[in-house]
């Protein structure tokens, strides 16, 4: 079984080259991408160390879960992503222990709500779609069907509406979200 802890600088490189194997297409933006974005966000001041996991399984890093700041007008929160598994582990689970283990960390932290760019993979952990909730991209963003948002409790549903903007990491010299 494979071991869910916080990120060490010492695991950079093999993040990296995860991210890379995973993310990678051709002709995608040699500076601007999700494993570069593993370097870069270490330095925003929108990264959370507990809240940076990787999976080990034995001395090799098979897996990465990135939960950073993110903010709804005025409303902070986090936003989750990137996540990766290494294409020989998928379909183990260990995606899905990353991102419980992450939520949960953020949950015990006190954060009201978590947002995240993806598909009907995230409605397992109870993400529903965001515009339910009056939550958008900017508007020349073309995903924003994909926003999901999950609120940890009823308490804190609607109290957070509006455009949601992530970390300084997350967005390139012209303003392009990753």
């Amino acid at each position: 079984m494979e071991d869910i802890r916080s990120f060490g600088n010492s695991d950079l490189q093999n993040v990296k080259e995860l991210l890379k194997d995973i993310f990678f297409q051709k002709g995608k933006d040699t500076e601007f991408n999700e494993w570069e974005l593993a370097e870069r966000v270490l330095g925003d001041r929108g990264f959370r160390e507990k809240l940076c996991l990787v999976a080990q399984s034995g001395e090799e890093i098979v897996g990465y879960c990135l939960l950073t700041d993110a903010k709804i007008e005025d409303e902070e929160g986090l936003a989750l992503g990137p996540v990766a598994v290494k294409k020989d582990f998928q379909g183990q689970g260990i995606g899905t222990r990353l991102i419980e283990t992450g939520l949960q960390t953020a949950r015990e932290a006190g954060f009201p709500w978590v947002a995240v760019l993806g598909g009907e993979f995230y409605h397992r952990f109870g993400f529903e779609s965001a515009e339910t909730w009056g939550v958008f991209l900017p508007r020349e963003e073309k995903r924003g069907e994909m926003l999901k948002i999950l609120f940890f409790d009823a308490g804190s549903q609607g109290s957070a509406q509006g455009e949601l903007t992530y970390c300084d990491s997350f967005y390139d010299k012209s303003g392009r979200l990753l």
